[in-house]
Order: structure tokens, then sequence, then C-alpha cells
């Protein structure tokens, strides 16, 4: 954790990854139940959660936003954040390296202040559908990737 010129530290995505892996660019989170984040923090790096059930707040750069069901929730690198989500939540969160997302600005449809200032999309059943597919589809990649790596660090008989 490092900290910056104010007073809210920074984490980075290193500190979320099991491994601990240097070039982590991606990870995957289920967000199932009560969770808390009492302390305003920043990231060093992009995550988007996906909200299939919510229930709960989430402040973000000190604005709070209700927690709702089919809605996605942006929190930009250097946005300070916390949440309460209550124990019917259920999501999913991708956290994305700093330079990947970077990498997929200019693919945005609005710009990135438009998304930082407007940091919580409501979906209709349709687009949340398509989210998911997508978001299990990243999930599931990056649990074979875990499953390709212990066979190959293990060696194969």
């Amino acid at each position: 954790m490092s900290s910056h010129t104010d007073h809210f530290p920074i984490l980075g995505i290193q500190e979320f990854s099991e491994n601990q892996l240097k070039g982590c660019h991606l990870l995957f989170n289920e967000l199932y139940g009560a969770r808390s984040i009492d302390d305003p923090h920043k990231h060093d790096f992009f995550i988007i959660n996906l909200f299939e059930h919510g229930v709960g707040s989430h402040t973000i750069d000190f604005t709070e936003y209700p927690v709702k069901d089919h809605q996605i929730h942006l929190v930009f690198p250097d946005q300070v954040h916390q949440w309460v989500i209550e124990k019917e939540t259920v999501g999913y969160q991708l956290m994305i390296s700093r330079d990947w997302f970077e990498s997929f600005l200019p693919s945005l449809r609005f710009s990135a202040s438009y998304y930082q200032n407007h940091p919580v999309i409501n979906l209709s059943g349709e687009v949340f559908n398509a989210f998911l597919y997508e978001f299990q589809a990243i999930q599931k990649e990056l649990s074979e990737e875990k499953i390709f790596g212990n066979l190959f660090r293990k060696g194969v008989s």
C-alpha cells in the first residue's frame, strides 16, 4: 500500500492477488453477502462492479450511490471509494490494471470523464445478461489459466 499527497491510502492490484503476481492485469471476484469498506481509500487500477442483486450504498468521490439490482458501478484509478453492501447482495467484480485500462480508453462509447462523473449505470435485463455472460467468460478464462499454470509448474507425469 502506498500513500499519495492526500490522506487516503492507495491500494495496488497486487494486494488483491492471491499469488501477489507482478504484472497482474486482471482479477475477478464474486461479491456474495454483506461487505463493508469502512475506511475510504483509492486504487491504482480500474474496477467494474456488476450487481445482479444489490442492497446497500457505494460512495465514490464523496457522492453516495444506492446499490441496486442490474447495475454497474465504475471506480477509476485515484478515485476515493467505500461501501456497505447487505447480505442479499450478489455481484461480480473485475479489477483491471491501469495499463490495460488505459489501452481500452479509446474504445469507450463516451469519454472517461463522463464515466467518472456518472459512475453508476442502470442496465436493462437484456444488457445485464450480456454483461453477466462476459463476466462469466472472463472468470472461466482466468480459472483455466490457473489450472494450466499449476499443471506446468508441477510438471506432467
